[in-house]
């Protein structure tokens, strides 16, 4: 009767440590899948960094662009007066 009663101490103290082990190996699991997760939002971070720096760097560079055409340049005001020049020319020749 001893020895049964040590026979389902032995099995009941088996069952609650691999009822333990099983709890740490879901834990565990669940612990690498949300490291997982982590590191490719981090990933996925940094790539949306990039991509944002990347267009900064556009649109800076279309302001640059739109303020060039915008403004009237040398070789402009020289076409304007060499035109205005002919128009002269022209006007006083006739």
């Amino acid at each position: 009767m001893l020895s049964t009663i040590k026979g389902y101490l032995i099995a009941g103290a088996g069952v609650v440590v691999a009822v333990f082990l099983a709890i740490f190996q879901y834990r565990g699991a669940k612990i690498d899948a949300l490291k997982d997760d982590n590191e490719a939002l981090k990933d996925n971070s940094d790539k949306l960094d990039d991509v944002i720096a990347k267009k900064e760097k556009e649109l800076k560079l279309n302001e640059t662009v739109n303020k060039i055409h915008s403004q009237p340049d040398n070789v402009d005001l020289s076409r304007e007066r060499l035109r205005q020049r002919r128009k002269d020319r022209e006007g006083r020749s006739k």
